[in-house]
């Protein structure tokens, strides 16, 4: 078995350091030449700069004039898709939220319609808040739609092209948008993770990652990894032919380990310090974890469910050291007007988990109501 890739998750590398698996390089690129270099943009400095936030650095701007003017092709990356993740009220600090699901409603400027990412229910914008009437609703934030709609702006004879999940109805349609950027009818290319990577254009010259801390900041172990990787694989789509690339990624969070190793294509040195932090806090893979979601339509029926589960757990296993967390409200905390409440258990590398999880098991296959979800190592912690 040979796993291949730029960016190996932290379990994969942990395994190549303790000797499980046989390391091999790839020193150079397929076409030769060295990886771009990357310029962080301080995003911090362009606001006290400028006295207003912005999509579009100076930086970044100017590159996409140069690049326009010489006939090269651009990749705008931003991993959040519509037009704006947020509609909020000033007056009363009120955000628009699904009535299904405890998240924000994306506003989708080409349907004219708030949008649960979550559950997919839609709604026309209100033209005044729900909560205090007050007609003082604004949208925050940035989706890749809107950093189509921004960039016609600011560079009008661009030809731009968008790939995301709206955009990206059918196969067809994404064989069409690459083909089209392939053959040079497209300037710029402007999309989510599905052009992070796989992508070879050796006109492409230019990659603005339009913000980076988009990733960064989730309530997830994994999401400083999850941007390092990103940002190392949509940096790589750039300077892949005879042309140099050059890669911009805008921040605010301009000393964070992941911006600053994927800089400076550092994979090594990432790894190093994020396993110290996974190690001191018992996460994979320096610990075994197990999550456990508890849901349903009663709130008041999941919380008692999750508080007798984890005392169960708590009295059993507490000597053996089994750590466990909660319950506590999930990151999305309500889906589908089901209410989630999770548990974590944690124990370190020589330790045992079969024990709690066939107890687990147990529990869950007692009842439909609540519904308990078991998973063990795992992969989000959404």
């Amino acid at each position: 078995c040979i796993l291949g890739s730029a960016t190996p998750s932290l379990e994969s590398w942990t395994n190549v350091t303790r000797g499980r698996y046989e390391r091999i390089d790839l020193a150079r690129r397929v076409h030769g030449g060295d990886p771009p270099p990357i310029q962080i943009v301080d995003m911090r400095r362009e606001l006290a700069e400028t006295k207003r936030p912005v999509l579009f650095s100076r930086v970044l701007d100017d590159a996409l004039r140069e690049t326009l003017k010489r006939g090269e092709q651009s990749i705008l990356f931003l991993n959040r898709r519509g037009y704006s993740p947020v509609l909020w009220c000033q007056a009363c600090a009120t955000t628009l939220t699904c009535e299904s699901c405890a998240v924000p409603m994306n506003f989708h400027k080409g349907h004219g319609r708030l949008v649960c990412h979550t559950c997919c229910a839609e709604r026309v914008p209100p033209k005044e808040c729900p909560s205090c009437t007050a007609p003082s609703l604004r949208y925050l934030g940035t989706g890749s739609e809107r950093v189509e709609d921004v960039l016609r702006k600011l560079h009008p004879t661009a030809r731009v092209g968008r790939m995301d999940s709206d955009t990206m109805l059918r196969r067809e349609d994404y064989e069409t948008t690459l083909e089209a950027f392939g053959r040079g009818d497209l300037d710029v290319l402007v999309g989510t993770q599905m052009i992070a990577k796989g992508l070879d254009f050796p006109r492409v010259t230019l990659v603005g990652v339009v913000s980076a801390d988009a990733t960064l900041h989730l309530p997830d172990f994994r999401a400083a990894e999850r941007t390092f990787q990103l940002l190392s694989q949509v940096a790589g789509r750039a300077g892949r032919g005879e042309l140099a690339g050059r890669i911009l990624v805008q921040t605010y969070s301009v000393e964070h380990p992941a911006i600053v190793q994927a800089a400076r294509h550092d994979f090594e040195t990432f790894a190093g310090l994020e396993g110290e932090a996974r190690a001191e806090l018992g996460y994979p893979p320096f610990g075994k974890l197990i999550r456990v979601v508890i849901e349903d339509e009663e709130e008041s029926r999941a919380l008692g469910e999750g508080e007798r589960l984890g005392e169960a757990l708590f009295e059993k296993f507490a000597t053996t050291g089994v750590m466990v967390l909660g319950p506590a409200p999930a990151p999305l905390a309500k889906v589908r007007d089901r209410f989630r409440f999770h548990l974590l258990l944690k124990a370190s590398e020589g330790a045992s988990l079969a024990e709690p999880r066939a107890m687990l098991v147990a529990a869950a296959a007692r009842a439909a109501r609540p519904r308990v979800t078991i998973d063990v190592d795992p992969v989000s912690m959404m």
